[in-house]
């Protein structure tokens, strides 16, 4: 289909003003047994966890008196660990925990008292319930590579609470120096035939040594103990011996008593089956970990012998944020464009809402297309604005359709702008995903901003091409973004030729996934975003 040519000439108008919201929270300060309230308002922004390691609680915790104990325990014995395993560099100096009011006061806080809160630092670690695949062990959402922080570290309520507290803090440091420098598990997991419990060496087949398996775990010393009979691989078990001269590492074996360091270029097992090795090209943890700027620091010698200071924050967990996706599905957008276009999109979206999204905030999707005609133009509520929990999540990343239908290139924006003031929110953020072309006429920059209302639209131009590009269409969009308090992000056209067709690349859903993350971390209370798009 020809892509239509000649538009009218766009009149500028003067820039329009919008108000401003600011988000109330209640602020309070234990000290020993007593409680002090801020007399000043609160931003929580240390972008340095170890002098300030932000804690968000869920509003669905059991016992959170009880939870907010056994946490602030448990940082203490992490610290513990990390001075030593650091070399006396780093140690967690301060925790602040971010409350929901609705459980505040069974948390043991006095919510009488509001102060204004701004904006929040990145939560490095969340409490909230058992997970229904890891159970009551601790874990942490590591999506990216070698050397790549992760976006949170999870401890589950039977962690906090039932399990014995012996080696918990090292296993907190465990998940710490996943979460923090990038590094995985040195270890085999049961019925993995990549990662198993066991593993062949060159010397056991060479020399017959017996026993001929070697157990799965990175280790400075032969481990003490035996196989569990039968040794059947991959689930050949190994049963640990009372006594272990093991020192290293954290990240195969942080209960064993013995252990307080990482394995290092002289204790490594580059062969091994581990997820670590595969992720990071046989380097040792050690070797990852001097890598990164926690370890470029000078040795400062810092002692938990102070203890650690701790803050909580109370807030409304119903302004964790609202989203409204408002995603254009014109021709402009489709696999019929270029094979994958509107397949990478949904992928894109669908990722982002899986990993990113923060539990408690609001979202919803709306798609919007041309009828052929330019006005009204077809919307639909794919889903309507409903707060994230880990039960919806999977549900409302599958609410966009597979596939496009129209076969109009032109759109209507401030139609669609207006149906999501007038029937979802007024009060939100309205990620578009558009194209940066044939824009109906109908819409004016005044139009386009009034119809925003309260909102605050993030216009995603995919993709954008300097050359094909429609210039006055995006500087359309660029006013409409800073007239709402908003941005313009743009998806790079990535595209390569193969069997006679234009093909969308890979490229361009994970760039597209990384503006969504940086749209959220900039939006967000308390935002979740990967540290490629905050400092951390």
């Amino acid at each position: 289909m020809p892509r239509p040519t000649g538009r009218p000439e766009r009149q500028h108008h003067p820039p329009l003003k919008v108000l401003s919201t600011r988000v109330l929270v209640v602020v309070l300060v234990v000290v020993c047994v007593g409680v002090m309230v801020a007399t000043e308002a609160v931003v929580v922004m240390d972008k340095d966890p170890y002098s300030n390691l932000v804690v968000a609680v869920e509003s669905d915790i059991q016992d959170c008196f009880a939870v907010l104990q056994a946490t602030k325990q448990i940082v203490s014995d992490a610290s513990t660990a990390l001075v030593e395993s650091s070399d006396g560099r780093l140690a967690f100096t301060k925790v602040t925990f971010l409350v929901p009011d609705t459980i505040a006061e069974e948390c043991g806080l006095d919510k009488n008292n509001t102060e204004t809160m701004t904006k929040m630092a990145r939560v490095a670690l969340k409490v909230g319930k058992d997970h229904p695949m890891f159970g009551d062990q601790p874990w942490t959402l590591q999506p990216q590579g070698c050397g790549v922080p992760g976006r949170f570290l999870y401890l589950p309520y039977s962690f906090l609470i039932k399990i014995s507290p012996t080696a918990r803090g090292k296993q907190v440091l465990h998940e710490w120096a996943k979460y923090r420098w990038g590094v995985f598990e040195e270890y085999g997991v049961a019925g993995d035939p990549v990662f198993s419990l066991a593993y062949y060496t060159a010397s056991n087949l060479t020399t017959n040594t017996s026993p001929a398996w070697t157990p799965n775990y990175c280790s400075d010393t032969t481990l003490n103990g035996t196989f569990r009979e039968p040794c059947d691989w991959p689930d050949c078990e190994f049963e640990f011996a009372a006594e272990q001269a093991a020192q290293s590492s954290l990240l195969a074996l942080p209960t064993l008593s013995s252990v307080s360091l990482f394995c290092d270029n002289t204790t490594h097992q580059a062969l091994a089956p581990t997820k670590h090795n595969a992720r990071c090209a046989g380097r040792s943890v050690a070797e990852v970990l001097h890598a990164h700027p926690d370890f470029q620091r000078p040795d400062q010698n810092v002692s938990t012998d102070g203890g650690i200071d701790v803050e909580y924050v109370s807030y409304d967990p119903g302004s964790e944020g609202s989203y409204v996706l408002l995603v254009e599905m014109s021709y402009s957008v489709s696999d019929d464009i270029q094979e994958g276009r509107w397949t990478l999109l949904r992928s894109a979206i669908k990722q982002w809402i899986l990993e990113d999204v923060v539990e408690g905030s609001s979202l919803g999707i709306v798609t919007f297309m041309d009828n052929g005609v330019g006005y009204p133009g077809m919307i639909n509520i794919e889903s309507s604005l409903t707060v994230v929990t880990s039960d919806n999540r999977l549900g409302l990343s599958n609410a966009l359709p597979y596939s496009t239908t129209s076969t109009s290139w032109s759109k209507y924006i401030s139609s669609a702008l207006s149906y999501v003031r007038g029937s979802m929110t007024s009060e939100s953020v309205v990620i578009l995903v558009t194209f940066p072309g044939y824009i109906s006429y109908h819409d004016t920059e005044e139009k386009l901003v009034e119809a925003a209302g309260n909102n605050t639209v993030w216009p995603v131009l995919y993709t954008y091409n300097s050359d094909t590009v429609v210039q006055s269409d995006v500087e359309l969009l660029q006013t409409l973004a800073r007239e709402t308090g908003g941005q313009v992000v743009t998806v790079p056209d990535y595209t390569y030729h193969e069997s006679s067709t234009d093909q969308q690349s890979l490229r361009t859903q994970l760039s597209l996934v990384q503006l969504l993350r940086h749209i959220t971390a900039t939006t967000s209370l308390t935002p979740d975003a990967p540290p490629s798009q905050l400092q951390v």
